[in-house]
């Protein structure tokens, strides 16, 4: 029989600020556990009412499966039911936005889906929330690529052209989360960059690898779920967390050797890293083309054909929105001039980073926000955005003269060169 826990908490820089948690997540399983759907959504942090869409996507996706999922259902129309759930989430949240009377705009959210059917996983994904899986032979998987465009910034859930759909047999646990677990804890980019595997197999497993009795026990094992991330390192994850998890403990996944569940080597993992930004120099290659993520083998695959990668679903079902609310068009990727022509000042400024954060972490907030301004001062200058650089100069004469205790906003897009 399937089961579902998630939990879901606010990032201590957000409870410390008094912002509420812009994660949601949300789940069903079918009286008879055949079938289980579970979502999780992250607010972008620039948008006012982001935890208001987040919440909302989350509960009008799994209700719109809800009501039309079948288990056993051919392949293809299960991906409609997906397909649909999308159209209904985000026409949920411009609904919302139009009784509180706002700008959809302030509503961006991200939406990961997930609807287990027996072994077949069924999925949808927008933005950069993650999702990972557990084959029945005990064997992970990172099944989404985060999407963001090339300075980092998401594509959330109104961009129905970057909606991907997918089917994947043999899974037996399915674990969903938002960026600040996924990054800071299941998938830490310098291992997607540096190593052939991108998990932390050691910190997935405690969600992959559910115990015998953990279905007796639900709500205890929500409680400890919650209670993990609300104590986990700060200096690690600041942002909100959250997982859910869907299992079935009538087929527990099998177990590979205590190796592979075995904590990354962080000492090589670093080393390789190092050499890599030192190799990008030799080669005139930019840190960030060295370090560009490696997406797991083999996780779009199609129950039908058995053929693996193929083409993502894509296409965004009929929404019932009126000419009055645009959907925004994605933004052109732009060429930054002049990328990167110091790697060493790129490398220099990394660390400078590390330590920045480090040090201010528990300062004000005007102090917080003078740091990320002179960071991507620096991070401009190494691009050569040296008119870019200048205004985040400024910027950070702006910021450092705000009135101390007011939350931090993200800075604006750096005018390009």
């Amino acid at each position: 029989m399937l089961h579902a826990y998630g939990a879901s908490v606010a990032g201590p820089w957000h409870a410390k600020a008094g912002i509420p948690c812009q994660d949601a997540h949300a789940s069903w399983v079918a009286d008879d556990g055949a079938l289980a759907v579970a979502a999780a959504s992250d607010g972008l942090g620039s948008e006012r009412f982001s935890h208001v869409g987040s919440a909302t996507a989350v509960e009008a996706a799994v209700a719109h499966c809800r009501d039309h999922a079948v288990a056993g259902s051919a392949p293809e129309e299960t991906l409609k039911v997906l397909r649909a759930a999308y159209g209904a989430a985000y026409a949920a949240v411009l609904d919302e936005a139009d009784e509180m009377s706002e700008s959809p705009g302030e509503f961006d959210s991200t939406l990961c889906l997930a609807l287990l059917d027996g072994n077949r996983l069924f999925w949808g994904h927008s933005g950069d929330s993650g999702l990972v899986v557990g084959m029945d032979d005990g064997t992970y998987r990172l099944v989404t690529t985060m999407q963001r465009d090339e300075e980092g910034r998401v594509f959330p859930l109104c961009f129905d052209d970057h909606w991907e759909f997918g089917v994947l047999e043999g899974v037996s646990t399915v674990l969903l989360c938002t960026d600040g677990v996924l990054e800071g804890m299941i998938a830490p980019p310098i291992l997607g960059a540096n190593t052939d595997c991108p998990l932390d197999r050691s910190k997935a497993h405690m969600f992959l690898h559910p115990l015998e009795d953990d279905a007796e026990h639900l709500a205890e094992v929500e409680r400890q779920a919650a209670a993990y991330l609300e104590a986990y390192p700060r200096e690690l994850i600041d942002d909100d967390k959250t997982v859910v998890v869907i299992f079935d403990d009538a087929r527990l996944p099998a177990s590979q050797p205590d190796a592979y569940y075995a904590e990354p080597d962080w000492e090589d993992v670093r080393a390789r890293a190092y050499a890599g930004l030192y190799a990008s120099r030799r080669e005139g290659q930019t840190p960030q083309a060295a370090c560009a993520d490696k997406p797991d083998d083999a996780v779009r695959q199609s129950s039908a054909t058995g053929e693996k990668n193929p083409p993502s679903v894509t296409a965004a079902p009929p929404r019932p929105v009126s000419s009055s609310r645009p959907r925004p068009a994605s933004p052109r990727p732009q060429v930054v001039p002049n990328a990167c022509p110091n790697p060493d000042a790129a490398r220099t400024i990394c660390r400078m980073g590390i330590a920045v954060s480090s040090s201010v972490r528990s300062s004000s907030p005007a102090l917080r926000r003078a740091a990320a301004a002179t960071l991507e001062a620096g991070a401009a200058v190494g691009r050569g955005c040296v008119r870019a650089a200048t205004e985040m100069a400024r910027a950070v004469d702006e910021w450092l003269s705000a009135p101390d205790g007011t939350p931090p906003g993200p800075p604006s897009a750096p005018p390009r060169d």
